[in-house]
């Protein structure tokens, strides 16, 4: 099973993700690019792979961005994620199975990704509590799935 998937990340979801990077900073006292860096999909959504190398020449050029365009922190990411060549079959290829809005992968070392796409088209928000008889069946499945 498999899907052509060939979403883009949207502003509104970068802003979120830096406000919470942000926040997180905040609170932990850690530097922004590392929260950045350990706690967001950045790294992904950049199309850098998964070796989550923080010396990735992309990432570093995205990571010296960083203080400059703290004001516009925004506008820096999103920009910069928009200019990567960034191939989004990567999550779904070596996905198992798809199940509704659900599918997972298997990293390294038998550790398990599991990931969210809006695969529907209803009038409610795919999230929404309306949905979420489905959203806790798909899951099921997809459990029940992965312990055969």
């Amino acid at each position: 099973m498999g899907y052509n998937m060939a979403p883009k990340v949207s502003r509104d979801f970068i802003d979120v993700t830096v406000q919470f990077a942000q926040h997180v900073s905040r609170i932990t006292l850690l530097p922004l690019d590392e929260v950045l860096f350990r706690f967001t999909p950045l790294y992904l959504s950049f199309g850098l792979g998964r070796d989550f190398d923080p010396l990735h020449p992309s990432w570093q050029t995205f990571v010296a961005g960083v203080t400059p365009h703290y004001q516009k922190l925004v506008d820096w990411t999103y920009t910069f994620y928009l200019q990567q060549p960034i191939d989004v079959s990567t999550d779904v290829t070596d996905s198992h199975a798809v199940f509704g809005c659900f599918y997972y992968s298997i990293w390294p070392k038998n550790r398990v990704r599991i990931h969210f796409r809006n695969g529907e088209a209803s009038s409610y928000g795919s999230l929404s509590r309306i949905r979420s008889p489905q959203r806790l069946a798909e899951l099921t499945d997809m459990f029940r799935y992965g312990s055969i």
